[in-house]
């Protein structure tokens, strides 16, 4: 029997594109939205903006309420009660925890078995789902806040749709499930900590004596959080290309047992550079500065030590980054290995830990070259310098175009030519004036001794100097395609390989 008079939603919520989006997926009508509690047990007896609410559904954060709709809560579930769509369980300060199932028992074939949890469009605070056995458990919609823990469960099936997760952490220990599937839903970071920019590194961990046989994100997501896999085993592991703004760590995965293993690509970690960039700390310094002058100034001293300070996020993203890099490695997965490859040094390149000369040194050689994996950057980096150098041939000495650009391509196919070569010196003698005509002379006497000098003609200390310059404009172009032409053969190698 359905509670008529609890209005189930406050309408504050109603045009919260979560709440609207879980009720479109019920089909409920806009009017009328059935509570599923007797109203005997919990009647609806608490008002809240002209509204009446039963004790699961009243959305004020009132200590004594929240108590109360933890106990009602947990005696419903023990009578077998599973469907808790929309309901609002948050423990008052200092309660901690609330739990989803007894904490006492240490084996699935003792505990309460179900056939669906269903939490559509709730808001759930710190739970804990622990000692129970399940088929699914159905987060559709649902915001989650807090410490979210699983425990010793056995579980057919967990979908994470639509959800905000804003937890701490989210862990899960001792579980067992067979299909893990996240879409559609944005996992929070907690963000900064106070000590000079460094991270509480909380995250999805999936730990110690957990097995999941198919884990599934979904390109629809935005996850903000790591997705750590701490000694557990998992037979399949399926990561599409969200929005991660943090790496998986695969630190303690069973290799051995994973039988298929998909990674997102380098596209997909685009916001983790910029998030902790020293860019985006300037950006958001000056947004600060423009949005509250007094804060910002007293704020002084902790950017001072940010911009100092060797960025760990971005160290741990590496040694992330290099992990993966390994794995693909190893199970010939060329495609991941590259992408991971470029997240590697884009994280050194990006944090001051690496000296600025590697810094930039790395820099151009993702400029030119894509980090070695590009074939197009170096054909055009190459024909663009032959083309500029052809260019100043002959806007600098006067050489005719036709010949600038065969000098140009000779620097190309055979580097340092115009050093040695005499068809090529020849075409610029014949247009440098260097001939050896004094217009005049004039004698120093001192002693009885005399000094002649000879003046010469301008033209002709112009052309020597000029014939310097094409020189070491020969060996600037040269250096420059050889290095070009080096890079192109990396990349047709690699390509080649990964083919």
């Amino acid at each position: 029997m359905y509670n008529s008079l609890c209005a189930v939603i406050p309408k504050s919520r109603i045009d919260d594109k979560r709440i609207k989006a879980a009720i479109k997926t019920l089909d409920w009508s806009k009017d009328k939205y059935p509570c599923p509690f007797e109203p005997l047990a919990l009647p609806a007896k608490y008002d809240h903006d002209g509204e009446k609410f039963c004790l699961m559904h009243h959305p004020a954060k009132v200590d004594h309420l929240n108590v109360e709709a933890i106990i009602a809560y947990q005696k419903l579930f023990e009578n077998g009660f599973t469907d808790f769509k929309f309901v609002n369980l948050q423990p008052s300060l200092g309660q901690g925890y609330w739990g989803l199932g007894p904490r006492s028992l240490s084996d699935h074939s003792e505990a309460r078995k179900y056939k669906m949890l269903d939490f559509t469009g709730a808001f759930l605070q710190s739970p804990n789902f622990c000692n129970i056995v399940v088929e699914e458990i159905r987060l559709h919609h649902t915001e989650i806040k807090g410490d979210a823990i699983f425990q010793n469960v056995l579980l057919g099936s967990l979908i994470l749709k639509n959800c905000l997760i804003a937890c701490n952490h989210m862990i899960f220990h001792g579980v067992q499930i067979d299909s893990f599937e996240i879409s559609g839903s944005k996992f929070e970071q907690k963000g900064y900590s106070k000590r000079c920019g460094t991270l509480d590194f909380s995250g999805l961990d999936i730990g110690k004596d957990s097995r999941i046989s198919n884990f599934y994100v979904a390109q629809d997501n935005t996850i903000q959080i790591p997705i750590s896999f701490m000694s557990c085993k998992v037979s399949r592991i399926i990561l599409e290309d969200a929005t991660y703004e943090a790496c998986p760590s695969f630190f303690g995965v069973a290799l051995d047992e994973l039988k298929e293993l998909q990674l997102p690509s380098k596209a997909a970690y685009a916001k983790i550079l910029h998030r902790y960039s020293y860019l985006y700390l300037i950006k958001q310094s000056l947004k600060q500065l423009w949005n509250n002058p007094v804060q910002s100034i007293k704020n002084i001293p902790y950017y001072l030590r940010m911009w100092k300070s060797k960025n760990p996020f971005l160290i741990y993203e590496y040694q992330k980054f290099r992990q993966i890099y390994n794995i693909a490695k190893d199970r010939g997965m060329y495609l991941e290995q590259s992408d991971y490859y470029c997240l590697m040094r884009k994280c050194l390149e990006n944090n001051r830990i690496t000296p600025w000369v590697e810094r930039l040194l790395s820099r151009l050689y993702g400029l030119f070259s894509n980090y070695g994996q590009s074939i197009i950057k170096p054909i055009i980096f190459s024909s663009l310098t032959m083309v500029v150098s052809a260019y100043l041939y002959h806007n600098m000495y006067k050489i005719d175009l036709d010949d600038a650009f065969l000098i140009s391509e000779k620097q190309v196919i055979k580097p340092f030519s115009l050093l040695y070569d005499k068809d090529q010196q020849a075409i610029l003698n014949a247009t440098l004036h260097q001939s050896e005509i004094a217009i005049g002379t004039f004698d120093i006497y001192y002693g009885d001794g005399r000094w002649t000098i000879t003046k010469h003609t301008a033209s002709e200390v112009k052309a020597k100097v000029s014939l310097a310059s094409a020189y070491w404009l020969s060996v600037i172009e040269s250096s420059c395609t050889s290095i070009l032409i080096f890079l192109l053969f990396l990349a047709v190698r690699w390509n080649f390989r990964r083919a």
